[in-house]
Order: structure tokens, then C-alpha cells, then sequence
């Protein structure tokens, strides 16, 4: 090191030989076939190889689908219809133990298709990381988000933010606020007629 003007300028390299405690997480290869898959999907004519026990663990739909009045459960081969290969892909990283983060770009592809598939895991994951990530989005997304996938802490976060009347004076001119539910609106009146008090 130097000193120059009474500072301290350390320089250090660091090579790391050896590092404990710290594993790869397994990706799964949806595109193959494995002694854990007993099911082929196909989405958008490409094949998902899944297996339907750990699916039916993870949401009601797969399991009444696997294990309910359906003849799909004797089927080898599964066709799902109106659903993106590239989201329902990121659904299943998220939910089979690989455990894919959620982030800004897939958040909302996973409401979407858990409000189909229905996977309490996915909707609190996904809250959480809305609740935490409020900064990357619009304060009237939040809501119009917290309102269509029912996520109440979200919706208290957001709520709380729209307390005062020239907030939802502002939301009122958003795009968002068309889509809102008729009982959101009137919470959000509950609001500005409290402020007024």
C-alpha cells in the first residue's frame, strides 16, 4: 500500500481455490424425458415432460385434473390449449424445486397462469416479490394487480399509499383505474371520504 495525503490505499487480488457451503441449484430440463416425469404436456405442439404427482402437490387444478373424473390421467400425453410455452415453462421452474426467482418480467405471466392453475406457492411468491419490488412499477399497476390476483397485503401496501385525495384524484386518470373492481372503487371513496374528514 501507499499513504498519500494521510490515506491508506490497500490493493488486494483474491483467487478463490475452494468454496464450501455453496451448491448449483438443479435446473430441470422440461424438454427431456426422466425417471421423475410419468407425463408428457404438450403446449404450443412442444412436448413439457413433468411429473403429475409433484404437480398435483403443487395446485388443486392439476391435482382434480390428475386424480379427478378426467380420463387424463390415464393419458401419457396431455394437450393444454391457450397458454404460452415460454410462461407455462416459467410456472413449472418456479413451482419444481429449482425454484426460479421471480422478477419483473415474468410476475405477471405467473398471476396470469396461476389464476388458472391455481398454485398458493406461485401467489404468495409472487406477492411477496410485488410487495418488495414496488419501485419497478406504478403505484396504480400495484393496485390493478393487487385487485384482479386478490393479494390483500399488496392491496393494504397500496391502499395505504392511496390515503390521500389527491392520490386517487391522480389515480382516477390512469388507464388502470378503468379495470378496477366496483368494490376496490368504493374503498378508495372510504378513503377520500376520510381525508375529507
Amino acid at each position: 500500500g501507499t499513504i498519500l495525503h494521510e490515506t491508506i490505499t490497500v490493493e488486494a487480488r483474491i483467487y478463490l481455490i475452494k468454496s464450501s457451503g455453496l451448491r448449483d441449484t438443479r435446473r430441470f430440463d422440461f424438454s427431456q424425458a426422466s425417471d421423475m416425469s410419468d407425463v408428457v404436456l404438450k403446449v404450443e405442439g412442444k412436448s413439457l415432460n413433468v411429473n403429475k404427482t409433484y404437480l398435483a402437490l403443487c395446485s388443486p387444478f392439476f391435482s382434480a385434473f390428475f386424480d379427478g373424473p378426467f380420463a387424463e390421467f390415464e393419458k401419457d400425453q396431455i394437450e393444454l390449449k391457450d397458454v404460452s410455452y415460454e410462461e407455462f415453462v416459467t410456472l413449472l421452474s418456479v413451482v419444481y424445486p429449482s425454484r426460479e426467482k421471480i422478477n419483473v418480467d415474468n410476475v405477471e405471466s405467473l398471476l396470469k397462469l396461476d389464476d388458472c392453475y391455481d398454485s398458493d406457492f406461485v401467489v404468495k411468491a409472487a406477492e411477496d416479490f410485488l410487495v418488495s419490488a414496488c419501485d419497478n412499477f406504478s403505484n396504480a399497476k400495484l393496485l390493478l394487480l393487487s385487485d384482479l390476483y386478490r393479494l390483500p397485503k399488496l392491496q393494504g401496501k397500496c391502499l395505504a399509499y392511496y390515503s390521500l385525495t389527491r392520490r386517487v384524484k391522480a389515480l382516477k386518470k390512469t388507464p388502470e383505474y378503468k379495470q378496477l373492481s366496483a368494490e376496490l372503487k368504493a374503498t378508495l371513496l372510504d378513503k377520500v371520504l376520510d381525508d375529507q374528514e
